[in-house]
């Protein structure tokens, strides 16, 4: 578009005119059509689901239920919806295991926002602070620790198998844990 407008070969009569020949620029009218294609399509983009819930184990009926509606609404059969749920639940239960203040944990709140992103689906958990980083212990799963509880491993080692991604980021008193669930075969 930018070659086309600079060399007027596109509205060459309207493109001297307008702005005072503004759009002449092949630069300024390469940057406006990114600028305008990237809203379009921020635009057609299915909006993304999003519950609140109490950081505590008692919402997980409510996480289930939140992701297998997603499920359903995305045309997902129960395959997905189990993944997801199963994903959302591991997610939850490891942040619940990294929280060491119980009395401070039914104070804070969890937001998950879930969203349809190349033929898999993407979960994101806002929390409170946890421990260490969700990444760097799956990573390092292949070496067995003595300190960590077999329950915690097991929780760790689910997610692993049912994510092909988790990210976890700590920022200031809150974790953010992004888990990508691939649709099954």
């Amino acid at each position: 578009m930018g070659i086309g407008f600079q060399t007027g070969m596109i509205f060459p009569q309207h493109v001297a005119e307008f702005a005072g020949g503004l759009f002449r620029n092949g630069m300024t009218v390469g940057g406006l059509v990114a600028i305008l294609m990237t809203v379009f399509v921020e635009m057609t983009k299915p909006p993304r689901s999003r519950t609140e819930v109490e950081f505590d184990l008692a919402a997980l009926p409510r996480i289930r239920e939140f992701l297998g509606v997603f499920a359903s609404g995305a045309g997902w059969g129960p395959a997905m919806a189990d993944r997801l749920e199963a994903a959302g639940e591991e997610t939850l239960l490891t942040l619940l295991q990294d929280d060491d203040s119980a009395k401070e944990r039914f104070r804070r709140r969890l937001r998950v926002a879930a969203y349809r992103d190349d033929g898999g689906a993407v979960l994101e958990f806002v929390a409170a602070p946890g421990g260490e980083n969700l990444e760097d212990r799956i990573a390092l799963l292949g070496g067995h620790t003595d300190e960590a509880p077999i329950e915690r491993e097991v929780s760790l080692r689910l997610l692993r198998h049912l994510a092909s991604t988790v990210h976890h980021q700590q920022y200031h008193d809150t974790d953010i844990v992004t888990v990508r669930v691939e649709t099954p075969e």
